[in-house]
């Protein structure tokens, strides 16, 4: 006998985030710039229910998306694992610009380049997991880029800010089973790969050239930096609970030549200290360009995590929109990262921690 569950969906109402003045990049439509609100203001829509299955006298039914190899069934995992109450965000934006496309862009240049440096490793291999996506249906259609906000505004209310990348040990997984990318797929339905992943990356990206930037501006006390809005804080820490409250995740900052990463515990253990202290190479206040209170944490704080082996190039891109308007899209192309070793050796770290 199959029961069907109809659980509805949280309600959506006020929360955002802003990119860098530094150019650093986030990867979903929650974080990046250029987008245009809608004119009528915070009204929450309407939204449809989500619908789940339960199989009753012989156990749970998953879908194959959920049959991996050494996965805890979904009898042994409460879901959400802490219940928290919907996050409220503001109404979805209505339409995406020109710059928010070329965003998108090169958040997935990103992240592609991050998965394949894990990849490419003895140990550990990734998968794309956030919510960010960048193809011309986005605004070719009519309805898409509607339909694309909705359902990440309402997943993020419900389980929290999903990190761009999941990261897992080689030897506890059967690499085969797990799709390279999930990021299309429901939370309740990829759960169980979700549960067991070793460690999520928040990938942000930027248009510098890192060294040659300190050369041209590190005389002048200028330095790059990694931003986490205020409110950004809140959708990671609901996720981490929906996860059990004890998952590592990493921001990892991809410049042309190298990449640097901080795990988000230090990130809030510098935000605390700043509170009681003065930290070096730590400010809080309100981005300039989007208003937003926001977290700048410098370079200095985060460790190197990629090198380049082979530098991008930039390429521009034409789409059509649906209603006859042509976009320029710019976007890096190509590449080569690999991992460090102290990289490395931090998620070896935590594969000794889990076990």
């Amino acid at each position: 006998m199959r029961i069907k569950i109809f659980e509805p969906l949280a309600v959506i109402s006020s929360l955002s985030i802003a990119p860098s003045p530094e150019r650093d990049r986030g990867n979903g439509p929650e974080t990046r710039p250029g987008i245009e609100p809608s004119r009528r203001g915070n009204v929450v829509p309407n939204l449809p229910a989500i619908t789940g299955t339960l199989a009753l006298q012989g156990g749970e039914e998953v879908s194959p998306i959920n049959r991996i190899r050494g996965s805890k069934t979904p009898q042994e995992h409460l879901f959400p694992c802490k219940e928290t109450p919907p996050l409220k965000l503001p109404r979805p934006p209505a339409v995406a610009s020109e710059a928010f496309l070329s965003t998108i862009a090169q958040g997935m240049w990103a992240e592609e380049k991050i998965i394949e440096a894990v990849n490419s490793t003895m140990q550990f291999f990734a998968i794309r997991y956030g919510q960010s996506r960048y193809d011309g249906e986005l605004i070719s259609k009519k309805d898409a880029w509607k339909n694309y906000v909705t359902r990440v505004y309402t997943e993020m209310s419900k389980y929290g800010k999903r990190p761009d990348v999941l990261i897992f040990k080689k030897d506890d997984m059967d690499i085969k089973s797990i799709p390279p990318d999930i990021s299309e797929k429901p939370e309740d339905e990829i759960r169980d790969i979700v549960f067991k992943s070793l460690a999520g990356f928040e990938v942000r990206s930027s248009s510098y050239y890192y060294e040659e930037y300190v050369k041209a501006r590190g005389k002048e006390d200028k330095e790059l930096s990694i931003t986490v809005k205020e409110e950004d804080i809140e959708r990671i820490l609901k996720w981490r609970n929906t996860y059990c409250g004890s998952k590592p995740i990493y921001y990892v900052q991809i410049f042309f030549d190298k990449g640097f990463y901080i795990s988000f515990d230090e990130i809030l253990n510098i935000i605390k200290r700043a509170k009681i202290t003065k930290v070096k190479h730590y400010r809080k206040e309100k981005d300039r360009k989007t208003g937003k209170l926001t977290h700048f944490i410098g370079i200095d704080h985060a460790k190197l995590g990629l090198i380049a082996e082979k530098s991008p190039t930039l390429t521009a891109q034409s789409i059509k929109a649906w209603d006859g308007k042509v976009y320029a899209i710019r976007m890096p192309m190509g590449g080569l990262f690999k991992l460090t070793h102290e990289f490395i050796q931090e998620l070896i770290s935590l594969t000794a921690k889990s076990s």
